[in-house]
């Protein structure tokens, strides 16, 4: 069965009131944002929600697909130490992927960590507990340049073409860090364009071209950690007909939190 759906959110701790509780007022658009989306998610009756991720195990030269058969949050690091959530993982999956990728001579290699870092675990957590059925593969970018991103994001597209499961794909994205003054770094005209680009490319359905356009200085100075797992995204969604909304956009903290929901034709 074809992909059912895909989205973009952010993955901030300060977003969950556990973290956050003194930045309510600021998070009150992006977590509405992101209340939506976890019911359209629910909707949509995933088997498996894939979500490409920007931080956790690397391995140099290649793309990470966490197969553990149980997924657990931690948010001891941000001082969360109430904050429990387990989920089912999708290691079939992932051997199926592994096994296509091999066929291609393409870099991506399994691990299982049962342990999920914050930006896998935080877009879940706005997702209603009857959603939990849903198995979770995480799929993390590689240090390799950007166009070898995209073609990861068509080969991942191929491998769902061929499944009978219900696929969701999250993009757990942050955009520029320097996107407003409020911005530890300060703010960067760089990080201005950055999220203007991508805003853009998003609603006018030209995410890959747009990505692979900027230049990557100006990438590098926007600091945007969601850059690769967005072009995953885009190479997935090369060739399939979208149909974007933008749920909110903000930068409370000089970060870009965008959330979009991708309806597929």
């Amino acid at each position: 069965m074809p992909l059912i759906g895909a989205a973009i959110a952010p993955h901030s701790p300060l977003l969950l009131p556990s973290i956050g509780k003194g930045f309510q007022s600021q998070t009150k658009k992006t977590v509405r944002a992101l209340t939506a989306l976890a019911q359209e998610i629910y909707a949509l009756r995933p088997q498996v929600i894939v979500v490409l991720h920007p931080h956790g195990p690397t391995h140099p030269g290649s793309f990470v697909v966490n197969v553990a058969d149980q997924l657990v949050a931690n948010l001891s690091e941000f001082g969360d130490l109430v904050t429990a959530a387990t989920w089912r993982g999708g290691p079939m999956l992932g051997h199926r992927l592994q096994e296509r990728a091999e066929d291609q001579g393409f870099p991506l290699k399994l691990v299982s960590e049962a342990t999920i870092s914050y930006d896998v675990a935080v877009p879940l957590l706005f997702l209603p507990p009857n959603i939990t059925t849903a198995a979770i593969l995480p799929i993390g970018p590689a240090t390799l340049d950007r166009q070898t991103h995209v073609h990861c994001g068509t080969l991942l597209a191929e491998e769902f073409h061929q499944t009978r499961e219900r696929i969701f794909v999250l993009a757990s994205a942050e955009l520029s860090h320097h996107a407003s003054r409020a911005a530890s770094g300060g703010q960067r005209p760089e990080g201005i364009t950055f999220d203007q680009a991508v805003n853009k490319a998003i609603v006018k359905r030209t995410l890959a071209a747009q990505l692979l356009a900027l230049d990557l200085d100006h990438v590098e100075l926007a600091e945007s950690c969601g850059y690769r797992p967005l072009l995953m995204l885009a190479g997935m969604l090369k060739y399939q007909r979208t149909l974007a909304r933008r749920l909110s956009y903000d930068s409370p903290f000089g970060i870009g939190l965008l959330v979009v929901t991708l309806h597929l034709a």
